[in-house]
């Protein structure tokens, strides 16, 4: 087969059947297989012979793997290098090469989602605690769709034994995007038992989230009812706040609704909360007034059953006293331009300078209208 088949693949699969024998001269063909210039031949070479490497054999291993997760490595051979890792097994060598390449190559995780993919499954099997961290900063950089990648990761992982209570710690994060990430993992690795601790940080996280989606309501009705809020940008600004923020944090709530219902019934109808038959959500909201946490559900209800924004604007005065001292809608525009979210800090930037030349040339107008009422 190695002689004589063109295809690097069938050469690939034959060094797996081969590793099944431990045949001193099978062996030695393996060992002379870990250079080879195919990285899933290589690959494939490497797992076969671990299991029978000493240590020193062991390091040189390593270096091959080093040397397939450099930046000047391709796309295929880094994923070939962490499927080797993956296939290994918990070695704590291994483990730390796998935190390593995350410090060093984050970009290359953030941006290629090949790579990402093949990251993550390591750390759903093997987590580390400061590779977790530091993902989950990461977060902020993610694409939605990387996102939710990274949050089935980490649901496996606590599914896999990883440290609940620090899991419940990164609740507290300062980085919202972190705390989105880490309650929509746990809700989706399904957390039962709670104990008494992990129900009030749950609780705790709920209010944040409660609050900050009110903020969000306020300042987009402010937005909305103000004199540029018939402007295009201002209206395309207001749409990125709904989907993007408005909606995260109803989907973080749902995600807690979740979590402290014990007979796990809200986690199988969330989504149809958001379905288009409304015959589906009038189920599902039945669902959410029998079961669970009553009052954190009411939360969710109220805004898939109330979507006038100026009712919500509203709420946001009485329950948490939010208003505003300026009857300038730049301060409220501009604070969207540091959002997380690109999406939304692009509309935002494109908003206020606007605005801004909008407000602008009403002065001018308002100066050159003056001076002609005084000639």
């Amino acid at each position: 087969i190695f002689r004589n088949d063109p295809d690097e693949r069938v050469k690939a699969n034959a060094v797996t059947a081969l590793a099944f024998y431990n045949i001193p001269e099978i062996n030695g063909l393996l060992y002379g297989l870990i250079n080879h210039s195919n990285s899933r031949i290589r690959a494939n070479a490497i797992i076969a012979v671990w299991p029978l490497a000493g240590d020193e054999m062991r390091r040189s291993l390593l270096d091959i793997l080093r040397k397939m997760l450099s930046e000047k490595s391709s796309s295929i051979e880094c994923c070939s290098a962490l499927f080797v890792m993956r296939s290994i097994g918990d070695d704590p060598s291994v483990v730390s090469l796998h935190s390593g390449f995350c410090i060093k190559q984050q970009f290359r995780i953030i941006e290629d989602s090949r790579v990402r993919h093949h990251f993550l499954l390591f750390l759903s099997i093997y987590p580390v605690e400061e590779t977790i961290d530091f993902m989950l900063k990461q977060s902020l950089l993610l694409t939605p769709p990387a996102r939710k990648e990274l949050v089935s990761s980490l649901s496996i992982a606590v599914k896999n034994g990883f440290n609940k209570e620090l899991m419940y710690k990164y609740l507290e994060n300062e980085f919202k995007s972190c705390r989105s990430v880490v309650l929509m993992a746990l809700a989706e690795s399904g957390t039962h038992p709670l104990n008494k601790s992990d129900e009030q940080r749950i609780l705790k996280a709920a209010e944040n989230e409660h609050r900050e989606l009110y903020e969000h309501w306020f300042a987009n009705h402010s937005i909305l009812i103000s004199e540029a809020g018939a402007l295009p940008a201002v209206r395309l600004l207001s749409s990125a706040i709904y989907e993007e923020c408005i909606t995260s944090h109803v989907m973080n709530l749902c995600a807690v609704c979740a979590m402290l219902d014990k007979t796990g019934v809200i986690g199988a109808v969330a989504m149809r909360l958001f379905h288009e038959d409304r015959r589906v959500r009038a189920r599902a909201i039945e669902v959410f007034d029998n079961v669970g946490y009553i009052r954190i559900n009411r939360w969710v209800i109220e805004q898939i059953e109330v979507s006038d924004s100026g009712h919500h604007f509203e709420a946001a005065k009485t329950l948490y006293g939010i208003k505003t001292d300026s009857n300038s809608i730049l301060h409220l525009v501009r604070a969207y331009i540091g959002h997380a979210n690109s999406l939304v800090a692009d509309c935002a930037a494109y908003a206020y300078n606007i605005c801004r030349m909008n407000e602008s040339m009403e002065k001018r107008a308002t100066v050159a209208g003056g001076s002609g009422t005084d000639a």
